[in-house]
């Protein structure tokens, strides 16, 4: 990669590929890294950047589209082969961060939030009550249309949260999760990326018609 822009803050915009990419990066801060990969495929939308040491990048064969929020000390990573459809929303705050790996599959209207925005205590100790907390997102997970998923959420490889659930703790692997908080209904499952409006077949019966990822795992 080569540095495509830098500031007098410090501030630096890693790319080297075609000027394709439709993205507001605002810098509010100092010594903040973007890193767009020379092989993805779309980022558009918005990347601010509330304080310093902020990081975010996109992977290669990757797409996002909508706005981030990098807080202070925060990283937000998408990885390789990553595709988010449209509006989806990334806010971190607090030394936290949102990490995203390979091969996932984010619907339209997604949200993912560290934090609260506004603190919350206990009235009795004074103690704060509502800490921002990182969110892993592993390889190969499907988020449904207006999927939430909140500070502490870790969803395993191969999952799958339908649609407008939201995920507050720990998604085991390859399972599918539904509601408000989000519960796995069904385990040892798989899925894959053919779009069923576009096959020409009439009806896929079995997993014999499509080519098979390399996430076909048992729910441990």
């Amino acid at each position: 990669m080569m540095v495509q822009d830098q500031d007098q803050n410090g501030n630096v915009i890693y790319y080297r590929g075609p000027l394709k990419h439709r993205v507001n990066v605002q810098f509010v801060g100092n010594n903040n890294t973007l890193l767009i990969h020379n092989e993805a495929k779309e980022l558009s939308g918005s990347v601010k950047f509330y304080g310093d040491f902020g990081h975010f990048s996109l992977g290669a064969m990757s797409s996002f589209r909508g706005q981030v929020i990098v807080g202070d000390k925060c990283k937000v990573s998408i990885g390789n082969k990553t595709t988010v459809t449209k509006n989806c929303f990334i806010n971190t705050a607090e030394e936290t961060d949102v990490i995203i790996g390979d091969d996932c599959m984010i619907a339209s209207d997604t949200i993912l939030r560290t934090h609260d925005s506004h603190p919350i205590f206990d009235v009795i100790t004074q103690t704060r009550i509502n800490i921002a907390q990182s969110i892993i997102i592993g390889n190969h997970v499907w988020l449904g249309d207006q999927v939430i998923v909140l500070g502490g959420a870790k969803i395993e490889d191969g999952s799958i949260i339908g649609i407008r659930g939201l995920v507050t703790g720990i998604i085991t692997n390859n399972s599918i999760a539904v509601g408000t908080p989000a519960r796995v209904i069904r385990k040892d499952i798989a899925w894959e990326r053919p779009n069923l409006n576009k096959t020409k077949l009439n009806v896929l019966y079995d997993a014999s018609e499509v080519e098979c990822s390399d996430y076909w795992d048992k729910t441990k």
